[in-house]
């Protein structure tokens, strides 16, 4: 396994995990300032997060722990300026991340391990009909896309073709 995936408590395999239980032990881990220690158990909690900003510290683990692409939530060099300063991310960006975290909770739930998910979340596929084949990464960059691929890992859950 992957030394990443052994550091990291957050990528623990379990498959009861929930997006809260990750952006909780991720802003936990990652995150001194204490504007970011409250408690995320909630779909408030996170609009909360967005407004607040996500902290660069945190992200720079889970674009380590994707394989995330440097222009994955938004301008590269905007990022860079963003994790060099140690600014959080805007709520554009702060919504892409945990947006890519919810896909990536789903995908570890239904492949059992943090770095099946990763994988799978690499791997192009077809999600639209008559279109090229695009990574699950790709198509999260939108909202409607990351339903799109939240909705085939379900029915791959429950075997709804």
């Amino acid at each position: 396994m992957n030394a990443i995936y052994e550091d990291e408590n957050l990528l623990k395999d379990d498959t009861d995990s929930t997006i809260f239980d990750v952006i909780q032990d991720l802003i936990t881990t990652n995150e001194p300032r204490a504007a970011h220690q409250a408690n995320y158990y909630s779909e408030a909690d996170l609009v909360s997060l967005v407004a607040l900003g996500f902290p660069t510290s945190a992200y720079e683990t889970v674009a380590d722990w994707l394989h995330l692409p440097k222009n994955a939530i938004g301008a590269e060099t905007t990022i860079r300026n963003r994790i060099r300063n140690e600014k959080t991310l805007n709520s554009e960006e702060s919504e892409r991340v945990i947006r890519l975290l919810r896909v990536f909770t789903t995908a570890k739930n239904l492949y059992g391990s943090s770095e099946k998910a990763v994988e799978w979340m690499h791997k192009p596929r077809r999600f639209i009909p008559g279109k090229e084949a695009i990574t699950p990464i790709e198509l999260s960059a939108l909202d409607v896309g990351a339903r799109l691929v939240e909705e085939q890992l379900l029915r791959t859950t429950y075997g709804v073709y």
